[in-house]
């Protein structure tokens, strides 16, 4: 009886887990309509917190944008590829300028692009789709 326990236990956990993973190419075009589609209620509730705070409703409209673009980086799996794209970018610009400038210049420019790709993140959450998709064709043509 222990092992029956045990068993269906194990079962329950791999259903789990296998409902958690789920389709890879409908998680990166759901991350890809976020990246294209954030904007929309953002800008709508930008416009209802502007009327009470000013501030208040550029500050929300930016966080929106970041967790948005975060939200659809992850989903089709670009994150890294940010990421790297933003350390070459910052090293370009660290080797440009001599030493005391080129250390500002090197952090300045990775959070200019890390800023650049949160506020356009379709670009390269489209990328990431296109790469899922283009795995899964292949794995269907292989198989």
């Amino acid at each position: 009886m222990m092992n029956n326990e045990k068993t269906m236990a194990a079962g329950n956990n791999q259903q789990v887990t296998n409902a958690f993973t789920g389709d890879k190419n409908r998680k990166a075009l759901i991350g890809v309509l976020i990246a294209a589609f954030y904007w929309i209620p953002a800008i709508l509730i930008e416009l209802l917190l502007s009327k009470i705070d000013p501030g208040l409703g550029s500050s929300v409209f930016f966080i929106i944008m970041i967790a948005s673009s975060i939200t659809a980086y992850i989903l089709t799996g670009g994150l890294d590829m940010v990421f790297g794209i933003a350390k070459k970018i910052a090293l370009f610009g660290w080797i440009i300028l001599p030493f005391p400038m080129d250390i500002i210049t090197g952090i300045a420019t990775f959070f200019v692009a890390l800023l650049l790709f949160a506020a356009f993140p379709i670009v390269f959450a489209v990328i990431g789709w296109l790469r899922i998709h283009k795995e899964n064709r292949d794995m269907e043509q292989s198989a």
